[in-house]
């Protein structure tokens, strides 16, 4: 891949992010403020970031079989429930869900 896209996110912060929301809900509060679905990069981690962040709008749980049945018919544009469980694993090799959220935000900034 181009060096030149590769700066302009970091695939380990967007999995290791949304594989945290979807592991332990209490994680939205921790990095609501810093990062929007809009800062992610790659489409499908983008419209599993909007899902989240609607269901937990609207009070309702955002764990990946509710944000894969949120998704129902368009399930594929989240990448399907094999990688929403892929992301949930990620979570656990991953780096602080803060400071995942600090390097998305940079990226997206630049």
């Amino acid at each position: 891949m181009n060096e030149a896209v590769l700066e302009l996110y970091s695939l380990d912060a967007e999995m290791g992010l949304l594989g945290a929301l979807m592991a332990k809900e209490s994680v939205l509060d921790d990095v609501s403020d810093m990062v929007l679905p809009d800062y992610f990069f790659i489409d499908k981690h983008r419209n599993s970031a909007k899902t989240i962040f609607w269901l937990a709008e609207r009070g309702k749980s955002f764990d990946m079989v509710s944000v894969g049945d949120c998704a129902g018919s368009k399930i594929d544009e989240i990448g399907g429930f094999e990688y929403l469980n892929d992301l949930v694993c990620c979570a656990s090799a991953s780096i602080s869900p803060v400071r995942n959220a600090e390097v998305i935000k940079e990226k997206f900034i630049k």
